[in-house]
């Protein structure tokens, strides 16, 4: 009966455990490949420009055309990448004034090819940082502070909107040089004919970055829950095992004494079992018919059920005649009482327990373990 019943739930948890462990393999897969996430792709595509495959700033990608810093800065070809902003809002070689840092010396030339080195140094200039892991809200806050910080002035009609040093005062000279240090954004702003705020290149792929953060955030969370659920049945599978085997996971059917009791109580109670048999044929085996054969009654035979109570045994058996037997494999003491443990035989087997290594084992139990083990090594395996 314990057998049986541990079986029946470590089989149970044991399914549930392998449902768990895939869905939790389909979470880590997502977290920790960045072509499920996509999120390194967009930081690279905001930082870098590009389709986010890009990890150095690049003429043309990042920034305008190889032309000047006319085109990095201020016409159509602007705002493409973070870093392509920051070199327009340093400046180029003839920007004396050290706009960012004092320790920052651009060496470009109306918009040649040495960004990445003045990308590298301007960094350099910043001195060491803790980085720590990008945030959604880290992401958007910094959105929030670009916001903030941007300069918008009226033009006619239409909005002049710019970030940076500028002589004129409204972005039209950002060409890299002393005080003119500046970039556009004018065709976001624009009234009519302009372009949507949420489609500037680096603002964009920021924001897809922060989406699947957030989604990223959702799914560890996700994780965490399933293996706390896999950790909770993988304790469960133990203490079901332990009760099994020290017989408390079920109530068994009653014990010798019980039914010893049993039969006591039937003797002093005929009306119990044979008061039932109204047919004298039927009145057999601890039962016996008295009176006539049509109006006599069946009862107890209490004598043969005191003869079977007090009955010697052969060949081990016991005072009530039974073969002597242990309901754990773990309290027989050789082979032979080994064999006669009771309970569910295991399929192709011939006995509940066998004489194993020296000592009696129970095959069912065997099996359960193996079943644990399933569940242990789902769990180990998600886990490294």
């Amino acid at each position: 009966v314990q057998l049986a019943a541990a079986r029946v739930e470590i089989q149970k948890m044991a399914a549930q455990t392998e449902q768990l462990a895939e869905r939790a393999t389909e979470l880590k897969a997502f977290l920790t490949d960045p072509k499920q996430n996509k999120i390194q792709s967009e930081l690279n595509k905001a930082l870098y420009g590009g389709d986010g495959t890009t990890t150095k700033p690049t003429v043309g990608v990042s920034t305008g055309e190889q032309t000047n810093d006319d085109s990095y800065c201020r016409t159509t070809n602007a705002a493409k990448s973070i870093t392509g902003d920051f070199l327009c809002l340093c400046g180029e070689s003839t920007a004396g004034t050290k706009e960012c840092s004092q320790y920052y010396t651009p060496t470009r030339t109306d918009g040649n090819a040495a960004i990445d080195k003045d990308w590298g140094d301007l960094k350099a200039s910043c001195g060491e940082t803790d980085l720590g892991q990008p945030t959604a809200e880290g992401i958007r806050a910094a959105i929030a502070t670009w916001k903030t910080a941007l300069k918008l002035k009226n033009s006619g009609s239409e909005i002049k909107a710019f970030l940076g040093k500028s002589t004129a005062g409204d972005g039209t000279d950002c060409n890299g040089q002393a005080t003119k240090t500046c970039i556009v954004y004018d065709d976001y702003f624009k009234k009519t004919g302009g372009k949507k705020l949420s489609s500037l290149p680096w603002l964009a792929a920021l924001n897809e970055a922060a989406k699947h953060l957030r989604a990223a955030e959702n799914k560890e969370q996700v994780l965490r829950a399933t293996v706390a659920q896999m950790e909770a049945i993988e304790k469960t599978v133990e203490e079901t095992y332990k009760r099994a085997a020290t017989g408390q996971l079920v109530d068994e059917q009653p014990s010798k004494t019980q039914r010893q009791n049993t039969a006591s109580q039937q003797a002093a109670n005929p009306g119990v079992e044979c008061g039932s048999i109204t047919e004298k044929p039927k009145c057999v085996d601890n039962c016996e018919w008295k009176g006539e054969e049509k109006t006599g009654k069946c009862e107890v035979n209490t004598t043969k059920v005191a003869e079977q109570a007090t009955q010697p045994g052969k060949d081990g058996a016991t005072e009530t005649g039974e073969t002597k037997t242990t309901d754990k494999c773990g309290q027989a003491k050789n082979p032979e009482e080994c064999a006669a443990v009771k309970g569910d035989i295991p399929k192709d087997k011939k006995s509940v327990c066998g004489w194993i290594e020296g000592k009696c084992q129970d095959y069912s139990f065997l099996v359960n373990k193996k079943l644990a083990l399933r569940v242990a090594a789902a769990f180990v395996s998600l886990i490294f």
